[in-house]
């Protein structure tokens, strides 16, 4: 049952099923090994929307590196006066401005808590696993 509810949530995130034009069809999208996280509707401090989505997709290469990540590595710190920044470990991923909380209806701290929330869930089951039978070189 999960599973058809998971299936549904992105289908209606992408706008519907297809591999070809599916970025085209939903901009904004922030994935990552397939999974979901985040849709970007503001430009926050980038010129565009897509040059904020390029930025949060720069960050995530070196999070996603990252030994044993844990739920508990993802939180939220408050950022000036009026927004939020989500951290993982030590590194930045996305500010959370107050215009990303009035394109989906809700607070600018409740947008940041939607967004860790899924980051919580995806980035530990995504993310770099040691496997010590592997050797580099």
């Amino acid at each position: 049952m999960k599973l058809w509810f998971r299936v549904l949530a992105v289908v209606l995130c992408l706008g519907g099923i297809g591999t070809v034009g599916a970025q085209e069809e939903a901009p904004g999208i922030v994935a990552v090994g397939g999974e979901f996280l985040m849709r970007i509707r503001t430009r926050g401090s980038d010129p565009s929307i897509e040059a904020r989505v390029d930025r949060i997709n720069e960050r995530l290469v070196p999070i996603l590196s990252i030994q044993d990540l844990k739920e508990e590595d993802v939180r939220i710190e408050p950022f000036g006066k009026t927004r939020y920044r989500i951290m993982v470990r030590k590194r930045f991923l996305v500010d959370v401005f107050p215009e990303d909380g009035r394109a989906n209806g809700v607070s600018t701290r409740q947008q940041a808590e939607i967004w860790a929330k899924r980051l919580r869930y995806v980035l530990p089951r995504v993310n770099y696993q040691f496997n010590p039978n592997i050797q580099n070189g």
